[in-house]
């Protein structure tokens, strides 16, 4: 632990004249990880009270799903769907889009939960629910272990398809050679987009019998640029 002591100068403003002395206490702690979507706020309508007052910065709550971007504002699905994002874990690799396998609220630096990773709401805002923790109400529609499983499926199929040494990549280059670059024209026609595996799992688990049954739905991390994988799940 670092910590910086700030000596008290005769003008504050003159940064010149302070001294700042530095003790090493112990070593460097490494950031931890977090849904950098989520954020909180202070000021809501408590499920027991009436009216949206502030609460301040001991009781706030944590914002985890937002509105669903991907349909029409004027449609039925914007109103009874709901998105929660999946970031991006760029410390992983920055070659390919990796994507967080842990279940929002598993997060290292997630805000401590206390109810068995199940979402429960604590207060409304924009009337829509929220609780105090980051967990989601996608944790009360999958577990932990199959999520994992999905978004670890999916960063693996992603990271083959981003694989600048394959054996089709050496081929199509050596037919551009020898083609005056006419196979770089015609192969999207005849093969398919190492891409497309990623939209075929999505594709696969958005019809299985869990996603219907709970109502969720994967949103193509196409869809987001690649930047989120995207989960609907509808409101009840």
């Amino acid at each position: 632990m670092t910590i910086l002591e700030l000596a008290e100068t005769a003008d504050s403003s003159d940064l010149s004249k302070a001294g700042i002395t530095v003790e090493e206490s112990g070593p460097t702690q490494q950031p931890k990880f977090f849904n950098y979507h989520e954020f909180v706020i202070t000021r809501y309508r408590a499920l027991d009270q009436d009216t949206c007052v502030e609460h301040g910065p001991e009781q706030p709550i944590c914002i985890t799903h937002f509105p669903n971007i991907y349909v029409s504002a004027e449609s039925e699905e914007f109103q009874r769907t709901r998105i929660v994002r999946i970031p991006r874990r760029f410390e992983a690799t920055a070659d390919f889009p990796c994507f967080s396998t842990q279940l929002p609220g598993s997060e290292p630096a997630a805000l401590p939960d206390s109810n068995g990773k199940q979402f429960v709401p604590v207060g409304e805002f924009e009337g829509q629910l929220f609780g105090e923790t980051s967990v989601s109400p996608l944790s009360n529609h999958v577990g932990e272990e199959k999520w994992t499983e999905i978004i670890t499926k999916i960063n693996a199929l992603l990271a083959a398809a981003y694989n600048p040494i394959t054996m089709r990549n050496f081929f199509s280059i050596m037919l551009d050679f020898f083609t005056l670059n006419l196979w770089s024209i015609v192969e999207p026609y005849l093969l398919s987009n190492p891409l497309q595996l990623v939209e075929d799992y999505i594709s696969e688990q958005n019809r299985c019998e869990l996603f219907r049954s709970q109502r969720i739905k994967i949103i193509s991390p196409r869809e987001s640029s690649y930047l989120s994988v995207c989960t609907t799940f509808k409101n009840s």
